[in-house]
């Protein structure tokens, strides 16, 4: 067990893709704690599979991986530089490092309220650029790949108008991923689905509250969570995600909206009134047209 736990430390502290085929590891170089060890993408995490093993014993341990961000990296508010002031109002409250425009930060009288705070600022402030802070390319990247991914022989393939038929369905991470793909709106109602499962749809996907989803990746152009859904899984759009009134999402969800050059001048996720999202909620652009947006509301 302990072995076991020593190769998912192994698999964090590893360079990019020293274990991305899998790879066998003498511990201590005694030829008696050997490990195996493979670390591959799940969605915004990487999942890490550690099977320990000596004569006719083992254990496996499974894990997904995030990542933290360096402390001198770490940052309340950064706002690019479009040579306008922030204007802020109420009980707003700027707390922590703040990368601002050059022209700074102003009080501001907006409907009817005027701004309380004995402070602009609560922390150091920097000026900001044009551009905004860069985030994880690579990972973006690899997110973006899922809306075309050609499956693999690390793949299982199923049609979605099976997997429809059944009331639960479960695929354990230590084995093959189990990719459902469809050119047709998908619809997830009554149904339980856990585990190593993708579901990707080239249209969309709806998410009923009478579902329970757990683990998996939900990939299209336009994703819908209805009100009051609980679950925890991934849910990746590129033109809209729209989360119900609320809905309960737990730890660790990930809600992303990864626009493309072909994605909609606007391209939005809207998170309505309510929702308890316990996990991860962001947006990004590859396109390199100035004039298209990503929002969250």
């Amino acid at each position: 067990i302990r072995n076991a736990e020593s190769g998912i430390a192994l698999a964090c502290i590893a360079e990019d893709g020293e274990y991305s085929q899998g790879k066998e590891v003498d511990l201590f170089g005694r030829e008696k704690d050997s490990v195996f060890v493979k670390r591959k993408p799940w969605g915004a995490f990487d999942l890490c599979i550690s099977y320990a093993h000596t004569r006719k014993v083992s254990f496996e341990r499974v894990a997904l991986i995030g990542c933290m961000e360096e402390p001198e990296q770490a940052f309340a508010l950064w706002l690019a530089d479009m040579d306008r002031p922030l204007s802020i109002t109420g009980s707003t409250e700027l707390r922590g490092k703040c990368f601002l425009p050059k022209s700074g930060v102003e009080r501001a009288y907006i409907e009817g309220n005027s701004y309380q705070g004995k402070r602009l600022v609560f922390g150091e402030t920097e000026n900001s650029s044009r551009i905004l802070h860069p985030y994880n390319e690579k990972r973006v990247k690899q997110i973006e790949e899922l809306y075309h991914r050609v499956p693999s022989e690390n793949d299982s393939i199923v049609a979605w108008s099976d997997l429809q038929l059944l009331d639960s369905s479960t695929c354990s991470f230590k084995g093959k991923t189990l990719i459902v793909s469809e050119t047709q709106p998908i619809r997830i109602t009554n149904q339980i689905i856990t585990g190593q499962i993708c579901i990707v749809s080239s249209v969309s996907i709806f998410v009923s509250s009478a579902s329970n989803l757990e683990s998996v990746i939900l990939v299209a152009p336009r994703i819908e969570i209805e009100a009051k859904t609980q679950g925890q899984f991934q849910a990746f759009a590129s033109d809209s995600l729209i989360v119900g009134k609320s809905v309960k999402l737990y730890y660790p969800t990930i809600l992303a909206l990864c626009a493309g050059k072909l994605a909609p001048d606007f391209a939005g996720m809207v998170i309505r009134e309510g929702a308890k999202i316990m996990g991860d909620v962001f947006a990004s652009t590859s396109g390199d047209d100035f004039q298209k947006h990503v929002t969250i509301s």
